[in-house]
């Protein structure tokens, strides 16, 4: 398994500064919004980055690596899907996956009450997330990654 243990609650509030950035979900669009990012950060990069998705956390990787960055010792970069690549990314990109199948079935059974006028039981559902921790975080090459 390439899933580690974390607690998060051990961190506690390391937060001093955060921005969020906008970006969509194509690929040429993420990559130029990325780079744009980094080219206007110049010398002044954040120490970490959170994507919200894998690719965009990927196109990271990409560009702190053509920066010469060494991550995650001078930038830590996590996304967020656990999509198939995210292992293979160099290094391997630390990402929360979420239980789509189960996120798919609440959705549903919400969907199909109100379909038959019923009100819902609950408008909020929580569902646990899992992080995995790769080599794109600092403690991330104690964990296992599977096999090629």
């Amino acid at each position: 398994s390439d899933v580690c243990s974390s607690d998060l609650t051990a961190a506690g509030n390391a937060v001093e500064h955060a921005e969020e950035h906008p970006v969509g979900f194509d690929p040429d669009e993420v990559r130029s919004r990325v780079a744009g990012f980094f080219s206007q950060r110049a010398g002044h990069l954040p120490t970490a980055i959170v994507g919200g998705n894998d690719t965009i956390a990927a196109a990271c990787l990409y560009e702190a690596r053509e920066r010469g960055l060494a991550v995650p010792g001078q930038l830590a970069v996590s996304g967020f899907d656990n999509r198939s690549f995210s292992a293979y990314t160099s290094p391997p990109l630390t990402t929360v996956s979420m239980p789509l199948h189960e996120m798919g079935a609440a959705a549903a059974t919400m969907l199909f009450t109100l379909i038959e006028g019923k009100p819902l039981a609950r408008r909020r559902v929580v569902l646990p997330a899992q992080l995995i921790q790769r080599d794109s975080t600092p403690g991330g090459s104690t964990c296992q990654r599977p096999p090629l």
